[in-house]
């Protein structure tokens, strides 16, 4: 980048360690299947599970949106108000093969040690920018 440059990324949250555990767990099975299948499934389970999970977490009802989150625990998959949205994120984290996780303060870190000014957090964890000095 040069100088005066934005740098912008976007890597994996560090999630709660139940939640990795978890997702651990299914990715065992899902780095290693046809990407057609996956596929499948982002269309046919996490589809309509993210989508049942993102109205509970936004009810108003306390008890709903608990639930929202106890369900999310059991089979973690994206969840947006959007189908295309579900398919792709909940495609990225199940298919590839190397996922590391991070958090704000490690990616700051990193753009503290590369000379970076003007470094922002951005609201979608964990996203980060800064300008090159």
């Amino acid at each position: 980048c040069k100088k005066g440059g934005i740098v912008d990324i976007w890597v994996y949250v560090k999630e709660p360690w139940l939640k990795r555990m978890i997702m651990g767990f299914w990715r065992l099975f899902t780095v290693r299947m046809p990407h057609s299948w996956l596929l499948f499934f982002c269309k046919t389970i996490a589809v309509p599970k993210g989508t049942i999970e993102y109205q509970l977490r936004n009810s108003s009802f306390g008890p709903a949106r608990l639930l929202g989150r106890l369900i999310g625990l059991l089979l973690p998959v994206a969840v947006y108000d959007s189908v295309q949205a579900i398919v792709f994120d909940t495609f990225d984290w199940y298919s590839c093969k190397y996922q590391f996780k991070h958090t704000y303060d490690e990616v700051i870190g990193w753009f503290k040690e590369m000379g970076f000014s003007d470094i922002k957090t951005r609201p979608f964890p964990v996203s980060v920018s800064g300008v090159r000095n």
